[in-house]
C-alpha cells in the first residue's frame, strides 16, 4: 500500500507544484487577467502593402499571478511577447489575437486586419 501512495504522490506533485508556482495564493479563488490597455484601439484595421503595424497589450492579474502572453495570426501562434509587429506580405483578411493567461484563465483582444496591395 505504501508503494501506491508514494506513486500517487509522485504523480500529483507536478500538478500541485504548478499551482504553487504560477499562483501567488493557490488556495484562493482565481481571478482572470485584466487587459488594461491595447493598441490599436480600433478593432477593424486596413493596411496597404508594404505597410506594417504594431499590436500591443498591457495586462495585470488581480491575484498577482505570473502571466504569459501570446499573439496569433489566423490561428497560428507567432510569438510569446506582449507586442507584435505585423508586416503582411500578401493581401487578404487576417485575424490577430492577443491572449494573456495566468495558471487557469485568460483574456483576449482580437483585431480584424484587411490588407490590400493597392490603396483605396
Amino acid at each position: 500500500m505504501k508503494k501506491y501512495s508514494l506513486l500517487i504522490s509522485l504523480l500529483l506533485l507536478p500538478l500541485i507544484a504548478q499551482s504553487c508556482i504560477f499562483r501567488s495564493d493557490p488556495l484562493a479563488p482565481n481571478s482572470p487577467p485584466v487587459l488594461e490597455e491595447y493598441e490599436p484601439v480600433e478593432m477593424y484595421i486596413t493596411l496597404v502593402i508594404p505597410d506594417g503595424m504594431t499590436f500591443r497589450i498591457k495586462a495585470n492579474d488581480p491575484d498577482r499571478d505570473e502571466l504569459e502572453f501570446c499573439f496569433s495570426v489566423n490561428g497560428e501562434d507567432v510569438n510569446q511577447l506582449d507586442s507584435l509587429y505585423f508586416h503582411p506580405l500578401e493581401a487578404g483578411d487576417y485575424e490577430v489575437i492577443a491572449t494573456v493567461r495566468d495558471a487557469s484563465s485568460s483574456a483576449t483582444r482580437c483585431w480584424i486586419v484587411k490588407v490590400s496591395d493597392v490603396p483605396n
